[in-house]
Protein backbone atom coordinates (compact mmCIF):
# COMPACT_ATOMS: atom_id res chain seq x y z
CA UNK A 1 0.00 0.00 0.00
CA UNK A 2 1.55 3.44 -1.08
CA UNK A 3 -1.06 5.86 0.25
CA UNK A 4 -4.19 6.59 1.85
CA UNK A 5 -6.95 9.06 2.44
CA UNK A 6 -6.26 12.21 4.35
CA UNK A 7 -10.00 13.23 5.24
CA UNK A 8 -10.87 17.09 6.48
CA UNK A 9 -11.97 15.70 9.51
CA UNK A 10 -8.50 14.68 10.93
CA UNK A 11 -6.92 18.43 9.68
CA UNK A 12 -10.02 20.30 12.07
CA UNK A 13 -8.85 17.84 14.92
CA UNK A 14 -5.19 17.92 15.05
CA UNK A 15 -5.06 21.64 14.45
CA UNK A 16 -6.05 22.21 18.13
CA UNK A 17 -3.21 19.89 18.99
CA UNK A 18 0.50 20.61 20.13
CA UNK A 19 3.21 20.35 17.35
CA UNK A 20 5.18 17.68 18.95
CA UNK A 21 1.23 15.67 19.49
CA UNK A 22 0.53 16.72 15.53
CA UNK A 23 3.90 14.73 14.59
CA UNK A 24 3.33 12.15 16.74
CA UNK A 25 -0.38 11.29 15.46
CA UNK A 26 1.07 11.83 12.00
CA UNK A 27 3.64 9.52 12.05
CA UNK A 28 1.59 7.08 13.94
CA UNK A 29 -0.97 7.44 10.91
CA UNK A 30 1.64 6.41 8.71
CA UNK A 31 2.96 3.80 9.85
CA UNK A 32 -0.43 2.24 10.90
CA UNK A 33 -1.62 2.27 7.59
CA UNK A 34 1.33 2.21 4.90
CA UNK A 35 3.31 -0.75 7.27
CA UNK A 36 0.64 -2.18 9.65
CA UNK A 37 2.50 -1.16 12.43
CA UNK A 38 0.34 -0.46 15.82
CA UNK A 39 1.45 2.67 16.91
CA UNK A 40 2.65 3.28 21.21
CA UNK A 41 1.24 6.54 21.98
CA UNK A 42 -0.11 8.14 24.95
CA UNK A 43 -1.63 11.36 26.52
CA UNK A 44 -3.39 13.68 23.71
CA UNK A 45 -1.72 11.85 20.53
CA UNK A 46 -3.45 8.46 21.88
CA UNK A 47 -6.66 10.26 22.18
CA UNK A 48 -6.35 11.80 18.44
CA UNK A 49 -5.36 8.62 17.22
CA UNK A 50 -7.96 6.44 18.38
CA UNK A 51 -10.80 8.80 17.15
CA UNK A 52 -9.11 8.41 13.92
CA UNK A 53 -8.83 4.75 13.74
CA UNK A 54 -12.08 3.51 12.41
CA UNK A 55 -10.75 5.43 9.36
CA UNK A 56 -7.91 4.57 8.64
CA UNK A 57 -8.97 0.91 9.44
CA UNK A 58 -11.56 1.61 6.43
CA UNK A 59 -8.47 2.89 4.14
CA UNK A 60 -6.65 -0.34 4.85
CA UNK A 61 -9.32 -2.61 3.78
CA UNK A 62 -10.01 -0.32 0.79
CA UNK A 63 -6.46 -0.67 -0.57
CA UNK A 64 -6.85 -4.87 0.34
CA UNK A 65 -9.77 -4.96 -1.90
CA UNK A 66 -8.51 -2.57 -4.58
CA UNK A 67 -5.54 -4.57 -4.50
CA UNK A 68 -7.89 -8.66 -5.64
CA UNK A 69 -10.19 -6.51 -7.90
CA UNK A 70 -11.62 -3.67 -5.92
CA UNK A 71 -15.11 -3.77 -4.03
CA UNK A 72 -18.47 -4.94 -5.88
CA UNK A 73 -19.88 -1.76 -7.57
CA UNK A 74 -22.91 -1.71 -6.71
CA UNK A 75 -23.39 -1.11 -2.96
CA UNK A 76 -27.32 -1.96 -1.89
CA UNK A 77 -29.13 0.82 -0.45
CA UNK A 78 -29.20 -0.98 2.97
CA UNK A 79 -25.95 -0.73 2.80
CA UNK A 80 -25.22 2.66 1.80
CA UNK A 81 -27.21 3.48 4.68
CA UNK A 82 -25.75 1.81 7.29
CA UNK A 83 -22.22 3.70 5.62
CA UNK A 84 -24.09 6.81 6.10
CA UNK A 85 -24.75 5.95 10.03
CA UNK A 86 -21.47 5.35 10.41
CA UNK A 87 -19.83 8.15 9.32
CA UNK A 88 -22.39 10.17 11.18
CA UNK A 89 -21.47 8.25 14.86
CA UNK A 90 -17.51 8.28 13.47
CA UNK A 91 -18.32 12.27 13.27
CA UNK A 92 -20.01 12.53 16.60
CA UNK A 93 -17.03 10.47 18.10
CA UNK A 94 -14.47 12.83 16.70
CA UNK A 95 -16.37 15.97 17.76
CA UNK A 96 -16.13 14.43 21.32
CA UNK A 97 -12.84 13.90 21.39
CA UNK A 98 -12.34 16.86 19.67
CA UNK A 99 -14.20 18.83 23.06
CA UNK A 100 -11.52 16.35 25.04
CA UNK A 101 -8.87 17.56 23.46
CA UNK A 102 -9.51 21.20 23.90
CA UNK A 103 -10.75 20.48 27.83
CA UNK A 104 -7.10 18.69 28.25
CA UNK A 105 -5.32 21.43 26.86
CA UNK A 106 -7.17 24.26 28.75
CA UNK A 107 -6.64 22.24 31.97
CA UNK A 108 -2.58 22.06 31.01
CA UNK A 109 -2.60 25.93 30.08
CA UNK A 110 -4.26 26.02 33.73
CA UNK A 111 -1.85 24.01 35.39
CA UNK A 112 1.63 25.80 33.37
CA UNK A 113 -0.05 29.00 34.25
CA UNK A 114 -0.29 27.96 37.77
CA UNK A 115 3.14 26.54 38.34
CA UNK A 116 4.91 29.58 36.86
CA UNK A 117 2.62 31.74 39.35
CA UNK A 118 4.12 29.39 41.94
CA UNK A 119 7.50 29.61 40.63
CA UNK A 120 7.50 33.21 40.85
CA UNK A 121 7.59 33.81 36.68
CA UNK A 122 10.29 32.36 34.34
CA UNK A 123 13.50 31.84 35.72
CA UNK A 124 12.58 33.45 38.95
CA UNK A 125 11.51 36.46 37.74
CA UNK A 126 7.85 38.46 38.16
CA UNK A 127 5.62 37.45 35.30
CA UNK A 128 4.77 40.10 33.28
CA UNK A 129 1.38 41.52 32.39
CA UNK A 130 -0.38 39.78 29.71
CA UNK A 131 -1.97 42.63 27.45
CA UNK A 132 -0.76 46.50 26.91
CA UNK A 133 -3.76 47.55 28.96
CA UNK A 134 -2.16 45.36 32.33
CA UNK A 135 1.31 47.26 31.14
CA UNK A 136 -0.72 50.47 31.54
CA UNK A 137 -2.88 49.58 34.07
CA UNK A 138 0.22 48.81 36.42
CA UNK A 139 2.07 51.88 35.59
CA UNK A 140 -1.20 54.37 36.62
CA UNK A 141 -1.82 52.49 39.62
CA UNK A 142 -4.85 54.54 41.23
CA UNK A 143 -4.37 57.67 39.27
CA UNK A 144 -7.53 57.41 36.97
CA UNK A 145 -6.73 60.64 35.11
CA UNK A 146 -3.39 58.70 33.93
CA UNK A 147 -5.66 55.44 32.99
CA UNK A 148 -7.87 57.38 30.80
CA UNK A 149 -4.91 58.91 29.17
CA UNK A 150 -3.02 55.60 28.71
CA UNK A 151 -6.47 53.97 27.73
CA UNK A 152 -7.13 56.44 24.94
CA UNK A 153 -3.64 56.21 23.72
CA UNK A 154 -4.38 52.22 23.08
CA UNK A 155 -7.73 53.19 21.71
CA UNK A 156 -6.37 55.34 18.97
CA UNK A 157 -3.78 52.93 18.27
CA UNK A 158 -6.20 50.35 17.54
CA UNK A 159 -8.54 52.75 15.46
CA UNK A 160 -5.05 53.51 13.02
CA UNK A 161 -4.40 50.01 12.81
CA UNK A 162 -1.22 50.29 14.88
CA UNK A 163 -2.33 48.00 17.95
CA UNK A 164 0.04 48.03 21.23
CA UNK A 165 1.66 44.56 21.92
CA UNK A 166 2.61 44.12 25.57
CA UNK A 167 6.50 44.82 24.76
CA UNK A 168 5.18 47.98 22.84
CA UNK A 169 3.06 49.38 25.45
CA UNK A 170 6.18 49.19 28.38
CA UNK A 171 8.29 51.03 25.89
CA UNK A 172 5.59 53.70 25.92
CA UNK A 173 5.45 53.80 29.67
CA UNK A 174 9.70 53.81 29.34
CA UNK A 175 9.37 56.79 27.18
CA UNK A 176 6.96 58.39 29.40
CA UNK A 177 8.99 57.96 32.23
CA UNK A 178 12.16 59.30 30.90
CA UNK A 179 10.16 62.76 30.00
CA UNK A 180 8.86 63.34 33.02
CA UNK A 181 8.07 62.10 36.60
CA UNK A 182 4.72 63.97 36.94
CA UNK A 183 1.78 62.12 36.33
CA UNK A 184 -0.39 64.63 34.89
CA UNK A 185 2.50 65.86 32.58
CA UNK A 186 2.56 62.45 31.74
CA UNK A 187 -1.29 62.12 31.03
CA UNK A 188 -1.09 65.45 28.95
CA UNK A 189 1.81 63.82 26.96
CA UNK A 190 -0.60 60.57 25.85
CA UNK A 191 -3.55 62.93 25.49
CA UNK A 192 -1.19 65.36 23.15
CA UNK A 193 -0.10 62.21 21.03
CA UNK A 194 -3.85 60.67 20.96
CA UNK A 195 -4.92 63.68 19.55
CA UNK A 196 -1.93 63.92 16.66
CA UNK A 197 -2.45 60.75 16.11
CA UNK A 198 1.01 59.79 16.79
CA UNK A 199 2.20 56.38 17.58
CA UNK A 200 4.63 57.35 20.24
CA UNK A 201 4.98 60.42 23.12
CA UNK A 202 7.10 63.32 22.60
CA UNK A 203 7.63 66.11 25.17
CA UNK A 204 4.90 68.66 25.53
CA UNK A 205 4.25 71.56 23.01
CA UNK A 206 8.17 72.58 21.87
CA UNK A 207 9.78 69.21 21.30
CA UNK A 208 6.38 68.25 18.67
CA UNK A 209 7.79 66.36 15.62
CA UNK A 210 9.45 68.49 13.26
CA UNK A 211 8.39 69.00 9.72
CA UNK A 212 10.53 68.62 6.81
CA UNK A 213 11.03 70.98 4.06
CA UNK A 214 9.27 68.47 1.67
CA UNK A 215 7.70 66.35 2.86
CA UNK A 216 5.52 65.01 5.63
CA UNK A 217 5.90 65.83 9.60
CA UNK A 218 8.61 63.19 10.97
CA UNK A 219 7.92 61.71 13.57
CA UNK A 220 11.03 62.25 15.24
CA UNK A 221 14.71 63.95 15.56
CA UNK A 222 16.33 60.33 15.86
CA UNK A 223 17.68 58.24 12.57
CA UNK A 224 16.22 54.92 12.02
CA UNK A 225 18.73 52.08 11.43
CA UNK A 226 18.01 49.59 8.74
CA UNK A 227 18.17 46.81 11.55
CA UNK A 228 15.76 48.36 14.10
CA UNK A 229 13.94 45.66 15.59
CA UNK A 230 11.42 47.68 17.71
CA UNK A 231 8.55 49.38 16.04
CA UNK A 232 8.99 52.98 16.46
CA UNK A 233 10.77 53.28 19.46
CA UNK A 234 14.39 53.91 19.88
CA UNK A 235 15.56 51.46 23.17
CA UNK A 236 18.10 54.44 23.86
CA UNK A 237 16.02 57.64 24.27
CA UNK A 238 12.66 56.28 24.37
CA UNK A 239 11.61 58.12 21.07
CA UNK A 240 10.30 57.10 17.64
CA UNK A 241 12.88 55.93 15.21
CA UNK A 242 13.00 57.92 11.76
CA UNK A 243 13.91 56.00 8.26
CA UNK A 244 16.79 58.19 7.19
CA UNK A 245 16.68 55.93 3.68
Amino acid sequence: MEGFTFWRGYLNTIKIASPEDVKSVLIAMGEYVLDDQEPELDGTAAIIFEAFRANLDKSKKRATAGKTGGEKANASKTKQTKSNASKRKQTEANEKNREAIITNNKKQKTNNKEQTTNNGGYGGMPSAPGTALEVFAEFAGENADLMSALRGFAEMRQKIKKPLTPRAAQMIVNGLTKITADPGEQAAILDQSTVHGWQTVYPLHKDEPKKAKNGPTMEAVTPRPSNAWMDDIDPETGLPWVNDG
